[in-house]
């Protein structure tokens, strides 16, 4: 069972926990939050979060994949795994377009906590973030979560990108469906395609000097005097030289 299902078990035997800084009203608005959008989500595992530290996120690519996304992401702190996660859903009015994180973190041995919500409002291009609770050490992490998460979203809206579906086992599925437990969530794993360095196209995005492997933002390019063109977001650099996140899959085309 992968941990968004464990949560999703104790949100519904209600054993789900809020840090004390979030309010017992604002606690129990998270919680019914969480049950009313968690059996929508589809599941993304980030990885490690220090593999995203040298990429950066492009305000323009900040589209959810799904209408409910939930990823998840750890990292090492003294020698041990945590694991946060945040639950995220678009609320589209006339009057703004706004993402919302549900974020969750598991410490140690300790259970899944909610320990804050994240409003992100996009207007004119720009992100304007507001956190809940109001303390500064969870603000942080709310902050650095959220980063972590639009860069993931910047490189899964690049056009040299593809998400490729892994299915859970079979078998375990059925024997969930029988004893009437939720069936188990898909994940998904993003594959870089990198055309070859020997390649002689125009659009070669590697050569011996080539950086680590990075974001290239979408941008305006002039293909002929007073003639323009956009050209999408993509990863470029040269593999040899080193790659932003290690479970990316790097593809190599030949043409």
């Amino acid at each position: 069972m992968n941990n968004f299902h464990k949560i999703i078990d104790d949100a519904f035997s209600k054993n789900l926990l809020v840090v004390n800084e979030i309010e017992d009203h604002d606690a129990k608005i998270a919680l019914k939050l969480f049950n009313d959008q968690s059996s929508q989500a589809v599941c993304f595992d980030i990885g490690e979060i220090e593999t995203w530290e040298d990429f950066s996120y492009d305000d323009t690519q900040i589209n959810l994949p799904y209408p409910v996304t939930w990823f998840e992401a750890n990292y090492i702190r003294e020698g041990k795994k945590e694991h946060v996660g945040a639950l995220c859903w678009e609320n589209v009015t006339d009057c703004k377009n706004e993402i919302i994180f549900l974020s969750l973190i598991k410490q140690h041995q300790q259970p899944w906590i909610i320990f804050g919500l994240t409003f992100n409002t996009i207007s004119e291009g720009k992100i304007h973030r507001e956190c809940l609770p109001a303390d500064r050490n969870i603000g942080l992490k709310l902050e650095t979560l959220s980063s972590i998460i639009f860069c993931f979203l910047t490189a899964l809206n690049c056009n040299n990108i593809n998400a490729v579906e892994n299915l859970p086992n079979e078998k375990i599925q059925k024997k969930r469906r029988k004893s009437g437990k939720m069936p188990l969530f898909s994940t998904w794993t993003l594959h870089l395609d990198l055309i070859s360095k020997n390649s002689n196209s125009s659009n070669s995005l590697g050569h011996a000097s080539s950086p680590r492997v990075h974001l290239r933002r979408g941008h305006p390019r002039q293909y002929k005097p007073g003639k323009w063109t956009w050209v999408n977001s993509c990863v470029v650099g040269n593999k040899k030289a080193g790659i932003i996140h290690k479970d990316y899959d790097i593809a190599q085309k030949n043409t």
